[in-house]
């Protein structure tokens, strides 16, 4: 579980475009990082600085939850199979008795 405290004061939320290189002066290779509108080089803040770099970290976080919902959802899957295999048996099993005179 990721601590998401520490990103409490980060101003650039939803505000992050990547540019094209040979739009800046940067060295080859480099993307430029527009942040609120305009390039930046520098986080805005601490809080901004830690949240571009456990990018790797929280998207990991996603693909963890994504991968435990997905489990969930075969599981409940499986036990509404499993009831409904129940109840047809219940009522097979009650219709069988009624048929042979049988008390539950």
């Amino acid at each position: 579980m990721i601590d998401t405290d520490k990103y409490k004061g980060a101003s650039t939320w939803g505000k992050w475009s990547v540019g094209h290189e040979g739009e800046h002066d940067l060295p080859e290779g480099d993307i430029p990082i527009n942040v609120n509108g305009g390039l930046t080089a520098v986080a805005y803040s601490q809080a901004d600085a830690l949240l571009i770099a456990d990018a790797p970290l929280l998207i990991a976080e996603v693909k963890r939850l994504r991968e435990a919902i997905a489990k969930r959802d075969a599981l409940v899957d499986s036990m509404n199979t499993a009831t409904v295999a129940f109840i047809h048996k219940y009522y097979a099993l009650n219709d069988y008795m009624a048929y042979t005179g049988e008390e539950e």
